[in-house]
């Protein structure tokens, strides 16, 4: 049975004075964690959170005697406690660098301990490693050891017994304070059994009034490419559990990983910034804080004639009451405050509240572990377009609280910032422009703009703000007619665009969608045209002309190649393909002006020439090709014959000697042409004629013989040579062994050539006698049965010879020389003379050419 037991109170220390606060620590759910390397000094560091994800790590405590462990803040006096390692002191860390010892643990020469932390009702506990037990210590205004906790496995883990595995930290959860949340290191240590559960989050039971405190139960694994060791576990105001760590191995390594974790599921997530780094750490915050934020919905409200609502909220995280508090809030000059609602008590101060800007509210209640809501509605009567910031103050609490608090905006990841919104001038939609232009080029300063609307006020001054096309912005004074309409004269060509108009005695304006007005000067009471005789050649002169009224004005030309004149008409002699493209005439009169434009196109010279080949032999494909310079349009070719084509390749397949001669060919790129000429020879070709097809016995050698006709003075070239008695002669023999295909190619001293096939069989007709009557009797006549093979035949492979029941009676097989009579049968079957009459026999030979043939029969004996 696993029991708490409860140690008589025993008074160790007596305070002579209670600590002053200006000696603690904010109690303001910052994230604190300590970092030392097992001795001192001790470091303590702030983790502070920015926009897009941003952590950052700043330091904020220095200890150069100090070598804590276990921390807990204690929301009671807002005092640090810990453990000084490698002893039995408790102690107190304060925020003026310093520390002092409380007390010294009964009973205990030295605690191991590396976790710790306080209750909401100041009571300072650590795990000690060798006890396997939570000590729970009085540390505010005395010091004893009030309770030692002995902790177990819940069943339901699987796991029974006392709990025993080291914890290096734990954390009491503020949204439910019997409950505190801890991990069993994932590396390699005899202290971190069992097995089954290394890595896990793990949640202690702290209900002092329950049969199961002290219970220990694994809520998941977390991964250990996540987290393998963590030394400081931390509760953020809101609840949100946050870790300090390492993912290596090896428990030495420095630790500098923080983590956010879901404490009902275990899921984990790591920071990509890296902290400070150290063997070990453990950390504190102190989630019992007073929040007040102050939330502006919308955050942007027009400048007058709109509402907008602020909502004040004073969450009470901590134990303690707050009696008689007070809050001021001062809204910006120009809002009324139209409504006051929300949970809260409290007495509004004289003048302050509905019908004015500033809201007081005195005796306000706010008990402990509760909240206060104030929603503000707001009329906004006149803004002027900026930025509005709205800050409200809470006043007249407890000393412990040390300060007054002001309000933060909770829309924002920085801390004690006041509430911004955008003011925004009043949209001018519904509105009409009427527009002069100015009539004179000379003197064009007589343009307007009228511009009525029904919400412009008649008899008010306005300014209306402009910007020309140069983007410089300007202002005009107006008064506004009785027709909700004001004017603007004088003016000259250009544009102008509207973007503000605002009323001389309020703060607040209208803002237009950019509204661009156009005055265009009279320049239809200037003429001017154009002209020139493009399309031209490349070298031929280019003409550029204009006519103009009246002639005093002056003209600008611009054109390819940074071409500038100011001339009325221009000669360009021996243009070139480069001066092609968009040219443009200004022609200016005053303000008045006239543009004029052409396309001009200076043909490039075509520079025709003809790419061929200068010989071509008899037979070849003559293949002539047009070429030149920019786009061609056309080709004429003319051939010796002067017959003409008109593609621009020329193609004459099976050319001959009649082909030869001088080809012409003119291009046309639809502007110029030009003209160019080639002379193609014909060469002398021979013409070869083979047999297709030759059969021999080989007996005899035979001869490959080819004919020529043409010309005849050639080389020869036989492929294969295999076979062949040669291969650069006319007429090779043909030898054994040879080849079924030969290939012949002749070429004369112009390089010129023809080539032929020849197949080559094996006459396989009378390849072998084999004769069908034998006489065994001695006489020297006839007495074998022996086939005669022919030339063609290169080897017996197999001869067998059978009775008329199909018994063998005469076998022989791999027989190259058939001259020897004695090798076949000679009419006996085991010694003994074979009777007269018909046997049958079967042979299978293989010709020289390499193939191989079955041949079957009979034989008849006769003596």
């Amino acid at each position: 049975m696993y029991w708490l037991r409860i140690i008589l109170i025993a008074l160790i220390l007596p305070w002579a004075h209670i600590p002053t606060f200006c000696q603690a620590f904010p109690c303001d759910g910052s994230l604190l964690f300590s970092t030392n390397s097992g001795g001192p000094p001790t470091k303590i560091y702030k983790v502070y959170f920015g926009p897009f994800g941003l952590v950052t790590f700043g330091q904020i405590k220095y200890y150069s005697d100090g070598n804590f462990n276990g921390l807990g803040f204690n929301p009671k006096d807002n005092y640090i406690y810990a453990v000084r390692t490698n002893s039995n002191e408790i102690v107190r860390i304060k925020a003026d660098n310093s520390f002092e010892v409380i007390g010294n643990v009964p009973n205990l020469d030295e605690l191991t301990t590396t976790a710790g932390d306080c209750t909401p009702d100041g009571y300072y506990l650590c795990h000690d490693q060798v006890l396997d037990q939570i000590l729970v210590f009085e540390v505010v205004e005395n010091f004893a050891l009030v309770n030692q906790i002995d902790l177990f496995w819940d069943p339901i883990s699987n796991i029974s017994g006392p709990f025993t595995a080291r914890i290096d930290d734990f954390a009491i959860d503020p949204n439910n304070t019997t409950v505190a949340y801890s991990f069993q290191g994932n590396y390699s240590d005899s202290d971190l059994e069992p097995e089954e559960t290394k890595g896990f989050l793990l949640k202690i039971n702290l209900d002092f009034q329950s049969p199961n405190v002290g219970m220990v139960t694994p809520i998941a694994r977390i991964p250990r490419d996540v987290i393998r060791k963590i030394g400081s576990l931390m509760f953020s105001a809101n609840g949100g559990l946050f870790a300090y760590g390492s993912t290596s191995q090896n428990p030495n390594q420095a630790q500098n990983r923080l983590l956010n974790i879901d404490k009902s599921s275990g899921v984990a997530a790591q920071y990509t910034a890296t902290g400070p780094g150290a063997i070990n750490s453990d950390g504190c915050s102190c989630p019992y804080s007073l929040s007040f934020t102050n939330y502006a919905n919308p955050n942007f409200a027009l400048c007058s004639d709109s509402k907008l609502n602020y909502t004040l909220v004073v969450t009470n995280r901590t134990f303690q009451d707050i009696p008689n508090a007070s809050l001021v809030d001062t809204l910006a000059e120009g809002m009324i405050i139209s409504n006051i609602s929300g949970n809260f008590n409290g007495n509004f101060a004289a003048g302050t509240g509905i019908g004015t800007r500033i809201l007081q509210l005195d005796n306000i209640e706010i008990n402990a572990r509760s909240e206060a809501t104030i929603q503000i509605e707001t009329e906004i009567i006149d803004l002027p377009i900026d930025i509005i910031s709205n800050q409200a103050f809470l006043t007249n609490l407890p000393e412990k609280f040390e300060n007054d608090l002001v309000s933060d905006d909770p829309a924002t990841v920085f801390v004690g910032d006041a509430t911004r919104i955008f003011s925004d001038p009043q949209r001018l939609k519904e509105f009409t422009i009427e527009v002069t232009h100015p009539t004179d080029c000379l003197k064009p300063g007589d343009g307007r703009i009228v511009l009525s609307a029904p919400v412009l006020i008649p008899g008010i001054e306005y300014e209306v703000n402009m910007r020309n096309e140069e983007y410089t912005e300007f202002a005009r004074n107006v008064i506004i007619d009785d027709q909700h309409t004001f004017v603007l004269d004088s003016l000259f060509p250009g544009e102008y665009t509207f973007y503000k108009i605002t009323p001389r005695t309020s703060r607040c304006s209208f803002a237009m969608k950019d509204t661009t007005v156009t005055l265009e000067a009279p320049n239809e009471l200037i003429q001017a045209d154009i002209f020139t005789n493009s399309p031209i050649c490349e070298g031929a002169t280019l003409e550029l002309s204009a006519t103009v009224f009246p002639p005093e004005g002056t003209v600008q030309w611009s054109g390819p190649n940074g071409f500038l004149s100011t001339d009325l008409n221009i000669t360009l002699d021996t243009a070139v393909f480069e001066q092609s493209g968009l040219y443009e005439m200004v022609f200016s009169y005053g303000v008045c002006e006239q543009v004029r434009k052409l396309e001009i196109e200076v043909a490039p010279d075509i520079e025709a020439k003809i790419s061929s080949k200068d010989n071509y032999c008899e037979r070849d494909t003559v293949r002539l090709i047009a070429e030149g310079a920019g786009n061609l349009h056309s080709f004429i070719w003319t051939n010796p014959d002067g017959i003409q084509f008109s593609n621009q390749v020329l193609e004459i397949p099976f050319a001959g000697i009649e082909h030869e001669g001088l080809y012409e060919v003119i291009i046309d790129n639809g502007y110029c042409k030009d003209t160019t000429s080639k002379f193609i020879s014909m060469l002398p070709t021979p013409t070869l004629t083979l047999p297709s097809l030759v059969k021999s016995e080989f007996c005899n050698p035979g001869v490959l013989t080819p004919e020529l006709s043409g010309d005849t003075n050639v080389s020869y070239a036989w492929t294969p040579g295999v076979g062949l008695s040669c291969t650069d002669c006319p007429k090779p023999e043909i030898a054994l062994p040879v080849n079924p295909r030969y290939q012949l190619n002749v070429s004369n001293e112009f390089a010129c050539q023809d080539s032929a096939d020849v197949f080559v069989f094996l006459d396989q007709e009378g390849l072998i006698y084999i004769p069908n009557v034998f006489s065994p009797n001695n006489d020297g006549v006839n007495d074998y049965f022996q086939v005669f093979p022919d030339c063609g035949v290169a080897c017996i492979d197999e001869f067998q010879i059978f009775d008329r029941f199909g018994g063998l009676v005469y076998s022989l097989s791999s027989l190259e020389q058939f001259s020897n009579p004695g090798i076949f049968w000679d009419g006996y079957i085991n010694n003994l003379e074979a009777s007269v009459g018909v046997y049958l026999w079967q042979l299978e030979i293989t010709l020289i050419d390499g193939t191989t043939r079955s041949l079957k029969g009979n034989v008849t004996i006769i003596r």
